[in-house]
Parts: structure tokens; C-alpha cells; sequence
């Protein structure tokens, strides 16, 4: 990962959801979609008024008037020999709701979130935190990515038996439809590259392996990020070891 690409979030959120988002749709059942900022609406019983939010990518069903979907996976055989194994752990116990997702065209089947600086600072954490809380209650897949060093952590359970990894930069979190208390966690490292991971689709149906290092090398080069001014160091939590680290890559 690029450190260096956090002072310039917005466009590069821009083309990684765009490039996750068609990853991710050339390896679908023809009966299922993946849209960037698709809005979603979540009901949970109680609730006078659905949830409204925009997620950074979804997967649904959608109506295909009663003819089957003609699909065969794809051959992922590289990519899922190379991907990543997440640590699974349990989390402590949060208040269990009922939740109904609806949508006009279909069924929500996964969410996938990339994180901004927004997300993890002030107002815009205790809004995501909200947000989050809603999705990991409701009975479909979730996928956090953070990719950033900067702002307040985002995931506040307990994990339980987590192996000690206090020099991990990134994480992903991935909470299964159908699961309460166990997660998939990758924790990439600063200087390694980032991993391969599995995207959730519905009970019973392959994981989709998306190589994230590949997309972001994609949002580099498409971006000409290489362009940026690497005489500074970014304004980040690097240890003296990490940014001992980043001057030597300069210096190559």
C-alpha cells in the first residue's frame, strides 16, 4: 500500500470501488449484480423508518422472470491458490435484531465498505459506526477494507484470541450472512503486499477472489499517482521503523 495515496482519498476511492466493483461483476451468476453506490434501504422490526445509506458496493439478486441463470464459475484457481487465510475469531456478544432488507429489484446479498478518512473522524465516525452496527445485524454478507492509517479505529468489538499483531496497518473485516459472533480478519502489513481475499456471495455458492493488491497497482498506475511529491514523508502513525522503511523506497 501507498501511504502516500491518503492525502489524495477521493479520487483514489473513486476508482478502487470502480475497479472492485467491476472485478467483482465479471465473476458473478448472471442473476446476481455488483454496483458502486448502490442505496440500500434496511428495516429492522420496531424501526418507523428504514435506514437509509449509500454503500460502496453491493451484490444482489436480481428479478429474472422466472428463467434460470445460465453461469459456470470462473477459473479462479490462481488467485484462490494465492489467497490469503484470515484469521477467524469470535467477537463479544452485541444486541441481536431482527433485520429485513428489501429492495425493489432484488435481494441484498453482500455490502462491501472501503473506508474514508470521512469514516474515521469525528462526526462522520460516530455516523459510520451507526451504520456498521446496522449492517453487521442484519442477515446478509459484510466486507470492511480499510486501507487507511489515519483517524480512529473503526472496529470496536472484542475480539477474542485475536494472535497479537500490534504492528498491523490495515485491516479487513468480513462478518458472513448467517453469523453473528465470527469474523474473517486480514491484517496487511505496511511493507508486504496487500492480500487476496474472499468476497461472500449467497450459502452454498464459491467465494469471489479479488486480488487487492492488483486494484490498487490499477489506481496507481491509471492515476499516475507515481507523479506525487515523495520528498515529505506523509503526516501519518509510522513507527521509526515504517518510515525508515518508506525513506529507503524513496531513495530506490
Amino acid at each position: 500500500m501507498n501511504p502516500w495515496l491518503e492525502g489524495h482519498w477521493p479520487g483514489v476511492h473513486f476508482r478502487l470501488i470502480a475497479y472492485l466493483a467491476d472485478a467483482i461483476a465479471a465473476k458473478l451468476p448472471d442473476d446476481l449484480t455488483a454496483r458502486p453506490e448502490e442505496g440500500v434501504s434496511i428495516s429492522a422490526e420496531g424501526c418507523d423508518q428504514p435506514h437509509q445509506f449509500r454503500a460502496d458496493i453491493t451484490i444482489k439478486e436480481s428479478w429474472q422472470e422466472g428463467v434460470p441463470p445460465a453461469w459456470a464459475p470462473g477459473d479462479d484457481a490462481e488467485l484462490e491458490a494465492r489467497a490469503a487465510i484470515p484469521t477467524i475469531v469470535q467477537v463479544a456478544p452485541m444486541t441481536e435484531r431482527w433485520v429485513e432488507i428489501r429492495e425493489a429489484n432484488g435481494r441484498l446479498i453482500t455490502v462491501i465498505e472501503i473506508l474514508s478518512p470521512g469514516n474515521k473522524n469525528g462526526g462522520g465516525w460516530s455516523a459510520y459506526s451507526e451504520k456498521r452496527r446496522t449492517l453487521l445485524e442484519s442477515p446478509i454478507n459484510l466486507v470492511e477494507i480499510d486501507l487507511l492509517l489515519g483517524g480512529l479505529p473503526i472496529f470496536p468489538e472484542s475480539f477474542v484470541k485475536l494472535p497479537p499483531l500490534d504492528e498491523a496497518h490495515y485491516f479487513i473485516n468480513t462478518k458472513r450472512a448467517g453469523t453473528t459472533m465470527r469474523r474473517e480478519i486480514y491484517r496487511p502489513l505496511l511493507h508486504e503486499p496487500l492480500p487476496v481475499i474472499r468476497i461472500p456471495l449467497r450459502k452454498g455458492e464459491k467465494d469471489v477472489f479479488i486480488d487487492l493488491q492488483a486494484l490498487v497497482n490499477q489506481v496507481h498506475e491509471v492515476g499516475r499517482y507515481h507523479t506525487l511529491d515523495y520528498s515529505r514523508l506523509p503526516d501519518l502513525p509510522l513507527s521509526p521503523a515504517d518510515q525508515e522503511w518508506l525513506r529507503g523506497l524513496v531513495i530506490e
